[in-house]
This record gives C-alpha cells, sequence and structure tokens, in this order.
C-alpha cells in the first residue's frame, strides 16, 4: 500500500509543476486596466491558495508513505522478536 501513497504523490506533485508552468506562461491574460486589476485581486490570492493546498496534499501523502513503510519495519521486527523469543 505505502509504494502507492508514494506514486500518487508524485503524479499529484507533477501535476502540480505543470499546472504551475502553464498558468506562468499564460502570464496575466487579463491585462492591466481596472478590469484587469480587479481580477488579478481576486485570482492570484486564490491560485496562491489552491497552489498551497495540492502542495499541502502531496506531503500529507508523503507523510503516509513514511509512516506506513515504517510501522511495516516495525510490525517485521516485532514479530520476528516474537519468533524468536517463542523457540
Amino acid at each position: 500500500m505505502a509504494p502507492r501513497f508514494s506514486r500518487e504523490s508524485e503524479h499529484l506533485h507533477e501535476a502540480l509543476q505543470t499546472l504551475r508552468s502553464r498558468l506562468d506562461a499564460a502570464g496575466a491574460a487579463w491585462g492591466d486596466d481596472e478590469q484587469g486589476a480587479q481580477f488579478a485581486a481576486q485570482y492570484e490570492p486564490n491560485r496562491h491558495n489552491i497552489e498551497q493546498g495540492v502542495q499541502t496534499l502531496v506531503e500529507g501523502l508523503q507523510s503516509i508513505d513514511k509512516a506506513l513503510r515504517v510501522m511495516a519495519d516495525n510490525y517485521m521486527r516485532a514479530d520476528e522478536a516474537a519468533t524468536i523469543r517463542e523457540r
């Protein structure tokens, strides 16, 4: 299961990088007039929040991956120790 969290984290990170690069390449398509400034005032903070939210998801999936690997390793060590004690 842990490899799946790692893989999904990588896919989400790649998607975020693609989104950022395409939005950056598009530039400020709304212009620099008053209406464009009003749009940008709403758009920019929301873009930032979405990017931060996705980055948090990436980090969360990475954390779950790491925790599951540690848990599996600890389980295996405990199982081995119990087997040795039973002998």
